[in-house]
């Protein structure tokens, strides 16, 4: 239903809470209604009466052509709302194909995924092979799961006995058939200053259109740790992620080096598919990845950086700066002191200081000021763009696009809402607009406070409302049941006075 009620949990708790004294100043969260300012009248009509030639000056110019605007096409940014090649890592044609399915039966279509990290050797997760044997696992090649371009048998499974990953060892060696090349193991470890940069992930799981399309790659921020670091945490940011069938598969970074390797196996996701995922972290297992499969096979390298722009870019934590030189990418981890930003004297993204950086702080991801504007960094130059005034706001995109303005569906309402006469209209959920007529059911539309906004609710009747007014020492309020409500402030040493848009008249000191 979406119907906007005044009863939140908060309100059911409200009478007994006064009654035993715990709440006897009263509940704040409301504000007050504004009033209409009147201007001299005198001053009106000098106003009316001055000469000017605004009528003979150029129209001005439309504020939201004239501003820039910020890319914000991310039809390929979107396995949940996914795409069909990486989005951000570096990977060949031939790398794409060690993203590979796992069918249970011999002509059966993916039902998990996984990586070949080694020559022969897939990793996995141990939860996609507890019930099916070795010899009716499948390990499919190719970016269409139900027209494999290779089916290879499973000769043994390998399960570690505490943690969601697992090791298959296959019948024989892909690359034989097919042209393929592992992704190999990443031979670092996370730290605690990981947190913000991009990883991508891979997999046969479902689609937003319900089922299972074939392999999808998809870019998220790394959001934390979790199991006592046994796990790292995506997150999709309501927009895209892994879904049921990705179990398995990987969660790559591009290393240090310039390479690019596997850090994690889906252990388990949001059932929203667009939250926070779980990864098994391969860092904290290298040691029993090691005594199975013997030694990590070398992270390759160099990486091509065609789509490097010359001036370079940070990983979205500032920690890293990615830049292409002789064809060859790069990456320079930022020394303490330092971050990625933008040196002018150098034209480029670089590691630099406070006083060294030509957008003081700001980079491509860009950030949302209070009054909703945009603000970016873009080759050395800050941009800004007043979303609200051009219809829009300003919105999280991703962890690729950042902030940016984008179409606002409820055209600057807020879910706080707002009266329109005796209908109630508000913003549900960031995109909907909302609206109730209260009158129909023999209520008012009031303010009940910044949990509820306005709302249908019992009147008072008259001009008598929740931010009441002071009658000398006395206090006299609306409740939210449509109550006359008054309290002697004098009673208790205190006097009546304005708190705040949101508290109204209150009992102060």
């Amino acid at each position: 239903m979406n119907i906007k009620s005044s009863a939140r949990a908060s309100l059911f708790l409200l009478p007994l809470m006064i009654g035993c004294g715990v709440l006897l100043p009263r509940t704040d969260g409301f504000t007050a209604q504004s009033e209409s300012a009147t201007g001299s009248s005198d001053a009106e009509d000098a106003a009316g009466n001055l000469e000017t030639d605004l009528d003979d000056r150029d129209p001005p110019e439309d504020i939201c052509e004239a501003y820039p605007n910020k890319l914000t096409d991310i039809s390929g940014m979107w396995v949940y709302y996914g795409s069909t090649t990486p989005e951000y890592v570096p990977l060949t044609a031939a790398e794409q194909q060690a993203v590979v399915g796992l069918g249970f039966g011999a002509n059966q279509p993916a039902n998990c995924s996984g990586t070949l990290v080694k020559s022969e050797w897939v990793l996995t997760a141990q939860h996609c092979t507890n019930s099916t044997p070795a010899n009716n696992t499948y390990v499919l090649f190719g970016p269409d799961d139900r027209n494999p371009d290779l089916r290879v048998q499973v000769a043994e499974v390998i399960a570690h006995p505490s943690h969601d990953m697992a090791l298959l060892r296959l019948t024989q060696k892909p690359a034989d058939s097919i042209d393929v090349t592992p992704i190999p193991v990443w031979t670092g470890d996370f730290s605690n200053s990981d947190p913000g940069r991009i990883m991508e992930q891979a997999g046969y799981g479902r689609t937003e259109s319900g089922s299972g399309e074939g392999r999808r790659f998809v870019a998220e921020v790394l959001h934390g740790f979790e199991d006592n670091g046994n796990l790292h945490v995506v997150n999709g940011e309501g927009q895209h992620g892994v879904c049921f069938g990705d179990s398995g598969g990987p969660s790559m970074l591009v290393t240090d080096a310039g390479h690019v390797a596997v850090a994690g196996v889906l252990s388990w996701g949001d059932p929203s598919c667009v939250g926070y995922d779980r990864y098994a972290r391969t860092d904290r297992f290298k040691s029993w990845i090691e005594q199975h499969m013997g030694p990590l096979e070398e992270e390759l390298g160099p990486r091509s950086c065609d789509d490097l722009p010359e001036t370079g870019r940070c990983d979205t934590n500032q920690e890293r700066v990615y830049r292409c030189v002789d064809d060859v990418l790069e990456v320079e981890v930022c020394s303490q002191g330092t971050y990625c930003g933008f040196d002018a004297s150098n034209n480029r993204w670089d590691c630099v200081t406070a006083d060294e950086d030509a957008c003081e702080g700001l980079t491509f991801q860009g950030e949302c000021a209070a009054n909703g504007d945009l603000a970016w960094c873009e080759e050395g130059v800050i941009r800004e763009r007043p979303c609200g005034q051009c219809g829009e706001r300003c919105a999280w995109q991703s962890a690729l696009i950042g902030n940016a303005c984008e179409e606002d569906p409820c055209q600057g309402i807020t879910y706080e809402g707002y009266c329109n006469g005796e209908t109630v209209v508000w913003c549900e959920n960031g995109d909907t607009l909302r609206e109730r007529d209260c009158a129909a059911q023999s209520e008012s539309c009031r303010y009940l406070g910044e949990e509820t906004g306005y709302a249908c609710a019992p009147s008072c009747g008259g001009d008598l409302d929740y931010l009441g007014f002071c009658d000398g020492a006395v206090l006299k309020w609306c409740d939210r049941q449509g109550r006359s409500r008054e309290r002697d402030c004098a009673d208790r040493g205190e006097r009546c006075d304005w708190v705040s848009d949101t508290v109204g008249y209150n009992c102060v000191d």
